[in-house]
C-alpha cells in the first residue's frame, strides 16, 4: 500500500462536512450516493446518526478550490438542504491498525 502525504502533491485542505439532506425529495439517498462517485475532492464518506445525514471528509488544493466545490457541487446536488463545514486544522492520529483492535477483542 503506498502512502501519498497531500501537502507533498499539492492538497493542503481539508474539511469534515455534515449534510443534511430534504426527506420530501424522491429518492434522495440514492442521487446523493450517486453524485458523490463523480467528485474527487470526496475522499471519505458515512452515513450517521445525529443531526445529519451524512459526514463527508473533503480534501482540496485550497480554500479558493474547496469554496468552489461547495458552491458548483455540493449545494446544487439533489435533496442538499444543509451543510456544516468543519475545517480540519491539523490531524493527530490517522490510519491506526485494526490488527491491534482484533487483538484486543481476542485477548480477553
Amino acid at each position: 500500500r503506498c502512502t501519498i502525504e497531500p501537502k507533498k502533491v499539492g492538497i493542503a485542505f481539508e474539511a469534515l462536512v455534515h449534510v443534511s439532506m430534504r426527506p420530501d425529495v424522491p429518492e434522495w439517498h440514492d442521487r446523493f450516493v450517486e453524485a458523490l462517485q463523480q467528485w474527487p475532492e470526496v475522499v471519505a464518506a458515512q452515513i450517521v446518526t445525529g443531526g445529519s445525514n451524512y459526514v463527508l471528509t473533503v480534501r482540496a488544493r485550497d480554500l479558493d478550490h474547496y469554496s468552489d466545490f461547495v458552491i458548483n457541487h455540493l449545494h446544487r446536488a439533489t435533496g442538499v438542504m444543509s451543510i456544516n463545514s468543519s475545517i480540519v486544522l491539523a490531524t493527530l492520529k490517522r490510519d491506526g491498525s485494526l490488527l491491534d483492535l482484533v487483538d484486543q477483542s481476542t485477548a480477553g
